[in-house]
């Protein structure tokens, strides 16, 4: 039965999320079909995921925006960084989200080699509700310890993204930028 749920809250947010023409791409490729090919090929993505570390740090990504309104994020081009990077930009006062929570919160993604945005939860007007563990792997790592009310800058290489795919927009092996305000933690 709880299979069953759970299977029907991914169903039933995957069509929500298609009906608004969001390719949700913060959520894994078990999240939400959005008809891209969701066969991997492991040999495509070499590096194990296990030795991305996480650090404190921008790569000199500029974020403006009032906390509470949609941000705009300028890449600076060049190399992406290989290791996921964090940056608290607000710090929030509320409780702070552990891992694999339940989140509600609003963001913004770019992609590192164009700077060109390819979803926003503002652009729409709601928030994305959905459990840590269902989203890729650089939220799963790079959102635990934000606090409720805080703006944080997320810099994702590809094997915490969507390595070797294309989802949607997003090319193929691309560096994904996101700033993501916490809301709640349902």
């Amino acid at each position: 039965m709880r299979r069953f749920a759970a299977l029907l809250v991914v169903l039933v947010l995957g069509l929500s999320l298609a009906a608004c023409g969001d390719d949700s791409p913060a959520l894994d490729e078990s999240g939400a079909d959005d008809g891209a090919d969701t066969t991997t090929d492991e040999s495509a993505d070499a590096t194990d995921t296990e030795e991305i570390a996480m650090e404190q740090g921008d790569a000199g990504v500029t974020v403006t925006g009032e906390l509470g309104a949609k941000p705009v994020i300028t890449v600076p081009g060049g190399e992406p960084p290989t290791t996921l990077l964090y940056s608290d930009l607000v710090e929030g006062d509320g409780a702070e989200a552990p891992e694999g929570a339940a989140v509600s919160m609003h963001y913004v993604g770019v992609s590192w080699s164009n700077g060109e945005q390819f979803d926003a939860s503002w652009d729409n007007g709601k928030t994305l509700d959905y459990p840590l563990s269902q989203l890729i792997e650089g939220w799963q790592r790079g959102v635990p310890g934000m606090k409720v009310g805080g703006r944080r800058l997320l810099v994702i290489p590809p094997a915490l993204g969507y390595g070797s795919q294309q989802v949607g927009s997003i090319a193929a092996n691309e560096t994904l930028v996101f700033v993501i305000d916490l809301v709640a933690l349902p």
